[in-house]
């Protein structure tokens, strides 16, 4: 977004996260076949929620599901507090957010039938995780 002239607060507003989830969900619903996503309109929503931003985000899910539902799986990396570093403005919600993140993906996961996976630990370990799901579709 910054690119396309969006000027970030630092740290990020609820304004901020706003525009993200509305661009987020704009770019799954504008997307070709076979497009992976870095952050997805659940990432957003979270963060939203756990900062604070009013009521209306908190439990929210209905304004994402048309979105969500596009897509072909949802892989969840949740922090592993031994390996956690914080050192930014965002460090006392990461955790929340992570495990606000897990429960919403489980809940989509139902609703859905979205597919769900959790990775964890080492990054060959994660990585053989997903292509295993993918290898076994």
């Amino acid at each position: 977004m910054e690119d396309e002239g969006y000027d970030f607060e630092h740290p990020p507003s609820e304004q901020d996260f706003e525009a993200l989830l509305e661009y987020s969900i704009h770019q799954i619903e504008n997307c070709e076949a076979n497009t992976l996503f870095d952050r997805s309109p659940l990432d957003y929503l979270c963060y939203l929620a756990v900062i604070g931003a009013g009521d209306e985000w908190n439990g929210g899910l209905e304004e994402i599901v048309p979105a969500m539902s596009q897509l072909d799986l949802l892989i969840v990396v949740p922090i592993e507090p031994e390996l956690a570093i914080f050192t930014d403005a965002f460090s006392e919600y990461k955790m929340p957010i992570s495990s606000l993140i897990e429960e919403h993906a489980f809940t989509l996961n139902q609703q859905l039938n979205l597919p769900v996976i959790s990775v964890n630990g080492a990054l060959s370990k994660r990585v053989e995780t997903v292509l295993n799901w993918i290898n076994a579709q």
